[in-house]
This record gives C-alpha cells, sequence and structure tokens, in this order.
C-alpha cells in the first residue's frame, strides 16, 4: 500500500513540477524581451541620462528611477495576469478529466495568490530591469556630451547585451518546443497502447458493493443481476469482474501461487501474483483476445471443476516456451488447471509494464464487490439509469461507488498525457512567439540605427539583395548562438520528464530535429521582416536621416 502511495504522489506532483518549469522558461523569455526594450529605451536616452548626471543626480537615484520603472510594468502585467487568471479559473470543470473525480481544493484568487503575485512581479522587475538599470547609470559623461545625439556611442555595450538577451530567449524557446515535442510523441504512442482489451467497445462499467450478507452468494446477485441486464433492449452482453484493468485501484488483490516443478523464492512458499475473478463472458464482452485454449464457460460453474485463465508474461516466466494450457498450479490450497492463454493487459495503470496475472471464474471464486460490464448497440451513458433499476431489484441495499463508459476510462487514463501536452504545447507556442518579438524588435533597432549606413551603400550601388543578407545575418547571428544552449538545455531537462514519457527517449532526434527547424523558420521570420523592410530605404531619405 506505501508503494501504490507513493505512485499515486508522483503521478500527481512531477506533472505539477515539469509544468511550473514550463512556466517558469516562459516568465525568463518574457524577462528578456522587456529587459531588451528597456535597453533600447535607456540607449535612446543616453544624452538625457548624461544631463542628469551632469547637473548632480546621484547614479543610485537615478538607479532607483529606472528600477521603479520597470516594478511599474511588472505591477500593471501582475494586475493584467490575475484578471486573466480568475477568468480561466471558470475553465476549471472542462480541464478536469472525466468521470468521478472531485478536486478537494478551493482554487480562487486570494490573499496567498495576491503575494504570490507580488513576489513573482519583484522578481521579474529585478530580473528585466536592473541590467539595463546599471548599464544606463554607468554613461559617460564628456564623450556623450560632446557627441551628437545618436552617434554619441555606436552601442556595442547595447548590442552584445541585447544580443545576449535574444540569444538566450531563443535558447529558452527552443527547449519549450522540443520539450512539447517530446510529449506530442509520447502522447501519440501511449494512444496506441493495447491495453489488453477492444477499447472500440461501448461499455458501461459500473462498480458496486452488494449489501452485506450477499457479496459471496454469486446465485443470489451477480449472477441473477447479470441475467437482467442481458434481457434488456440495446444490451448486447453482460459480465462481471472484480476489476476492470486500468482501474488505477490495483488491478485486484494478489494470492500466493505454486508452479508444479518451479521453485518458489528463498523463504516463501510459492510466488505472490495478482488475480482477477471475472464472469464467464468476460473476455468475449471486453474484446480480449485468448491466444490459446478457451474462456470460462457452462464447466466453470461446476465447483469440482477448477479452472484458470493466464496471461501471457506468467506463461513466459514459468513455462517458458512451453505451451502451458493444460498445465496446473496451485493457488490457495486449491488445485487449478490452466484452460486458456489470455494476451497480456495493462492492469493499474496504462504505461505500466506487463506482469503475472491469473484470472478466476467468478462462480468458483466470489468477490466481496466488483463491477459489472455491459456491452450496448448504442451510447451506453443512456442506460446507466436502467442498468441500476435492474440491479437494485436484485439487492435493494445494494451501494453503487460509480458508473463510466468504457471511452471515459480510456479518456481518464491517458487525461496526463494529452494534458502534459496541451499545456507544454501553449508554454511553448507562447515562448516562441516571444522570442520572436525580441528577434523582430533587435532587427528593427538594427536596421533603424543603420538607416544612413544603408542609404550609403544603396547609393554607391549596393544591390537589395546585398542590405537584405548584411541585416538578416546581423539580426541572425544572435538567434544561431541560441540554439545549440537550447538543445543542451533541452537534454538535461529531457532527463528529468522522462519518467512522464512512453516510448520516446530524451534525446529523440525527430523530436529535436522538427523543433530545430520550427525555431529557426521562427526566427528567419521574425528576422526577414525588418531586413526586408530596410532594402525599401529611400537612398536620398536616409543620407539626409541624422
Amino acid at each position: 500500500m506505501v508503494r501504490a502511495e507513493t505512485e499515486r504522489f508522483h503521478r500527481v506532483l512531477d506533472p505539477v513540477i515539469v509544468l511550473l518549469g514550463g512556466v517558469g522558461l516562459v516568465l525568463l523569455i518574457g524577462c528578456g524581451n522587456v529587459s531588451g526594450m528597456m535597453l533600447a529605451r535607456a540607449e535612446a536616452r543616453r544624452r538625457e541620462i548624461a544631463v542628469r548626471l551632469a547637473l548632480g543626480a546621484g547614479r543610485g537615484r537615478l538607479l532607483r528611477q529606472l528600477l521603479t520603472e520597470a516594478m511599474m510594468l511588472a505591477f500593471v502585467g501582475a494586475g493584467l495576469g490575475l484578471l486573466l487568471t480568475a477568468a480561466l479559473l471558470r475553465l476549471q470543470p472542462a480541464l478536469l478529466p472525466p468521470g468521478p473525480f472531485v478536486t478537494p481544493y478551493d482554487l480562487r484568487v486570494d490573499a496567498r495568490a495576491l503575494a504570490y503575485t507580488l513576489a513573482v512581479s519583484l522578481l521579474a522587475a529585478l530580473i528585466s530591469g536592473l541590467a539595463p538599470a546599471l548599464q544606463a547609470s554607468r554613461t559617460d559623461l564628456v564623450s556623450t556630451l560632446r557627441a551628437e545625439e545618436g552617434k554619441a556611442n555606436r552601442g556595442r555595450l547595447w548590442l552584445g547585451g541585447r544580443n545576449l538577451l535574444v540569444a538566450g530567449e531563443v535558447a529558452l524557446s527552443l527547449t519549450l518546443v522540443i520539450v512539447a515535442g517530446l510529449f506530442l510523441e509520447s502522447l501519440i504512442f501511449s494512444e496506441e497502447i493495447n491495453p489488453g482489451f477492444d477499447t472500440s467497445k461501448k461499455l458501461l462499467i459500473v462498480s458496486l458493493n452488494p449489501s452485506a450478507g450477499r457479496a459471496t452468494s454469486n446465485r443470489d446477485f451477480f449472477l441473477p443481476a447479470l441475467e437482467k441486464i442481458r434481457s434488456r433492449p440495446g444490451v448486447k452482453s453482460a459480465t462481471y469482474a472484480f476489476r476492470m484493468l486500468l482501474s488505477g485501484s490495483g488491478g485486484g488483490v494478489t494470492c500466493e501461487v505454486s508452479i508444479p516443478g518451479v521453485e518458489p523464492p528463498l523463504g516463501q512458499k510459492g510466488f505472490v501474483i495478482k488475480f482477477n475473478s471475472v464472469g464467464r463472458d468476460y473476455f468475449q464482452t471486453v474484446g480480449a483476445r485468448i491466444l490459446r485454449g478457451r474462456a470460462f464457460d457452462s464447466q466453470e460453474e461446476a465447483p469440482t471443476h477448477r479452472s484458470v485463465l493466464i496471461n501471457e508474461t506468467m506463461a513466459r516466466r514459468f513455462w517458458q516456451d512451453a505451451d502451458p494450457v493444460g498445465r496446473h498450479l496451485v493457488a490457495e490450497g486449491n488445485d487449478y488447471e490452466i484452460i486458456g492463454l489470455a494476451q497480456d493487459g495493462t492492469i493499474n495503470y496504462i504505461h505500466e509494464p506487463a506482469e503475472p496475472y491469473i484470472y478466476f471464474s467468478l462462480a468458483q471464486k466470489p468477490m466481496w464487490e466488483g463491477s459489472i460490464i455491459v456491452e450496448t448497440a448504442g451510447d451506453p451513458s443512456q442506460l446507466v439509469g436502467a442498468v441500476k433499476q435492474d440491479i437494485r431489484t436484485v439487492d435493494k441495499g445494494v451501494t453503487f461507488y460509480h458508473a463510466e463508459t468504457l471511452k471515459e476510462l480510456m479518456a481518464r487514463e491517458l487525461w496526463n498525457d494529452r494534458m502534459f501536452f496541451f499545456f507544454m504545447g501553449a508554454l511553448a507556442c507562447l515562448g516562441i512567439f516571444l522570442a520572436g518579438v525580441g528577434l523582430y524588435g533587435v532587427g528593427a533597432y538594427l536596421a533603424g540605427r543603420r538607416r544612413h549606413e544603408i542609404g550609403v551603400r544603396m547609393a554607391l550601388g549596393a544591390r537589395r539583395q546585398d542590405v537584405l543578407r548584411l541585416v538578416l545575418r546581423q539580426g541572425l547571428r544572435p538567434a544561431l548562438l541560441g540554439i545549440p544552449v537550447g538543445l543542451g538545455a533541452a537534454l538535461a531537462i529531457g532527463r528529468l520528464v522522462s519518467t512522464q514519457l512512453y516510448g520516446v527517449k530524451p534525446a529523440d532526434p525527430a523530436a529535436i530535429l522538427g523543433s530545430c527547424l520550427l525555431v529557426l523558420a521562427i526566427t528567419l521570420l521574425a528576422s526577414y521582416i525588418p531586413a526586408r523592410r530596410a532594402t525599401k530605404v529611400d537612398p536620398m531619405v536616409a543620407l539626409r536621416y541624422e
């Protein structure tokens, strides 16, 4: 039980940590954009700042002023974020997994959320505003005041810092895109998993507990209830299972099994194997394939003929390549004949590996609770009330846990994978959009600063293609520097989230190559637009510029 609770804890907590990490990367990209904007603003205000310093303004006071401007931006963004959060919380029910799921938390914008937002806003303001403020406060008074406005300093420090920020934004956005690509591939592989039954079946699963004294009396409850349900119009078949596969409830309990000719582990009398107790038509109803032998039939209703089915993994473990059908095993002191070999199925969760599993007949091993599984011709959700009514006619004291369709069960089981891809994909789109905006800002600023130079080049005979390559190369350089950094970060993060991936390695070539091509295309577009605009400069107008 401790192991099961630990697994559930990690299944809930690990996705939250990964998503918080993705949100943090997007926040860093946004801080980089704001910092770049403030660097550009500080570059344009160099003469103003120099005059302030010359008139006696202290560098500390100037630094506080610039940080205050950054904080104003951060708090305005935080206010808009809180309003958006309050609106998005209304969508919470649509994001919950289908089926009987109730969140134990009261999610709302309260004092704790406000305090958290305030702390994040202060941190974002410091990250985005500290470097521009420090650089602006270190303006060289003499060179700035002597030079003409706009030519005092060609902004090499600004360009270096801004290019570094753009390279970082591209690296972070590439990391997000690669991780989102990994989760997309994981989702595709997860949806292709064969869980051990036909997922296209129209099944209704009703989990229940008969009243006291009737749980172990099959002829008094389960068998009459199943006959009652089978006679209802629209029902193709009905059966019983102590635990429906993928129920997350442990897949049934365990029993001690002895295999003739196979020595148990040292200090044990037998092997501990998980099992299920199922009705006569279970395999036919859920669409589980019988690879060898046969399924349960009327013969198992005689207590003298004890029979079981086993899965492929159990057959390989104890009988290797030999045919297990017709052999015997001893469970809880009773001898059982193996009459069939069923395909492997995932017992608790969709991603877990197959393990040895035994199917007992309900008639020979009654259980205290279970699920009635109904195959219908139409929408199974329309028969929930009717099926429950039929069951109550047999036992008025029955307790219903929940009722769900197979489609809902599979949607709930794949919910984590789908939500992972949805949120990481949304964060990746937001991150690459912000990185593209930052790259566009660099290209536009550089093109504007070099407008006079471009005019001279074009007046001297430079072709538009030459100008396009010049501006495009200068804009793409920081982006290309960020790609290898992003690859390294993505590989490191991929190892951290590898436990949340199925069938995909952190260094998956398809995800990495596709993400790099996408980021390159976005950065090329963001650099091309200002470069294209620079080629349309009129040389005569540009020569009169400044």
